[in-house]
């Protein structure tokens, strides 16, 4: 029983030792949240895939833990879809 104890005393100081860390805004996980946001772009499906997790479950640690998701989100991601005129321009003698 002693054991049983121990573990069971070891597993409620691992987590009030964790539940005090994010009341200071301190998550080992949130920074690998926004380490893994910043390497995928913001991509929510790819930083599921990395975690092995659903991305309806990454937008809930995006939201738990105030995220701003447009923050990491590349401006130019919309560039190769609106093409300016230029890159539209016919070429030379076809019409």
């Amino acid at each position: 029983m002693k054991i049983v104890d121990r573990a069971s005393e070891l597993v409620n100081e691992l987590r009030r030792s964790t539940l005090a860390d994010e009341e200071r805004g301190f998550s080992p996980r949130k920074l690998q949240l926004v380490e893994e946001l910043r390497r995928h772009t913001g991509n929510v499906a790819a930083v599921a895939r990395h975690f092995g997790r659903a991305p309806v479950q990454i937008r809930r640690w995006i939201k738990r833990y105030s995220i701003d998701l447009a923050s990491f989100r590349d401006d130019r991601e919309g560039s190769a879809a609106n093409p300016t005129t230029s890159e539209c321009d016919p070429v030379d003698g076809a019409q």
